[in-house]
């Protein structure tokens, strides 16, 4: 499939990152959320369904995944879905999370494969205004969660 893409599109597609959002779940309830608008209900993608995204991105050319929710780390097949996007050939993983659920677990899960993942940790700004737009302690929880990626990944 990869021959049949004109170069000009491959060379973009290279540069370009292809996105799943694997679930709608999320530990936090943000008004502002796009995953969550207007829902009643979480959805979660099945794990094959999001293992075949990854795999037809990788044969149209992307280089570049992006996984994103709700809360990618609450969805279970997350480190599979890594793991599999390593085997394809992808050269980054960009996973966006609140940070609020990393633990040392997850940032050891996460940090075993550093030279793949990237995180994006979501900081609405001061402690204030950020505990103010996601909870109370949602600023220091997702701050503990920074700092254990940083000795991890």
């Amino acid at each position: 499939m990869k021959d049949a893409v004109p170069e000009e599109i491959a060379r973009a597609l290279g540069e370009e990152s292809i996105g799943i959002e694997v679930t709608t779940r999320c530990n936090g309830a943000c008004g502002h959320c796009f995953a969550r608008a207007g829902r009643d209900r979480d959805f979660d993608l099945d794990e094959a369904t999001a293992f075949a995204i990854a795999r037809e991105g990788e044969a149209l050319g992307y280089r570049n995944l992006h996984v994103t929710g709700g809360e990618p780390l609450l969805w279970g097949p997350l480190y599979g879905l890594l793991d599999a996007a390593a085997d394809l050939g992808y050269e980054s993983v960009l996973v966006n999370t609140n940070g609020t659920l990393i633990n040392d677990a997850a940032a050891r899960e996460l940090g075993s494969r550093r030279d793949l993942v990237t995180l994006s940790i979501s900081i609405q700004g001061p402690r204030e205004l950020h505990d103010a737009v996601r909870g109370p302690g949602s600023h220091r929880a997702a701050v503990a969660g920074m700092e254990l990626s940083l000795i991890h990944i």
